[in-house]
């Protein structure tokens, strides 16, 4: 099971999981992103699309109607900073964790100042 995190453990710059803020990212260059494909333990009988269909929808330079109609996370990235800010994905094919969905997100759920 997992434990509550104090909002200070890991300084001002960062939230509650340790990550850097959106706000803190660059505005220009190059930037890798990790995308873990995570399957919580009372999700197991679910079906799940494919790793391809993930780096598709974030790092595709097409349209696929099915997965990115309107472009892929890169792409969406590249337009909006005039093509100052460049992105790759690289996308973890899925891991079953021992947590159910609610242990993981801490009983939190929706949009809620600590889930950010």
């Amino acid at each position: 099971a997992f434990n509550s995190v104090p909002d200070d453990l890991f300084g001002a710059d960062r939230n509650r999981n340790g990550l850097k803020r959106v706000s803190d990212l660059p505005r220009a260059g190059y930037s890798r992103l990790l995308v873990l494909l995570v399957r919580f333990s009372d999700h197991k009988d679910r079906e799940v699309p494919p790793r391809s269909h993930y780096e598709a929808l974030f790092n595709s330079e097409t349209l696929d109607p099915d997965i990115n109609p309107t472009g892929s996370v890169r792409y969406y990235y590249q337009r909006q900073s005039a093509g100052k800010v460049e992105l790759e994905a690289h996308v973890v094919d899925w891991l079953d964790i021992n947590a159910t969905e609610s242990e993981a997100a801490l009983g939190m759920s929706g949009l809620t100042p600590q889930a950010a």
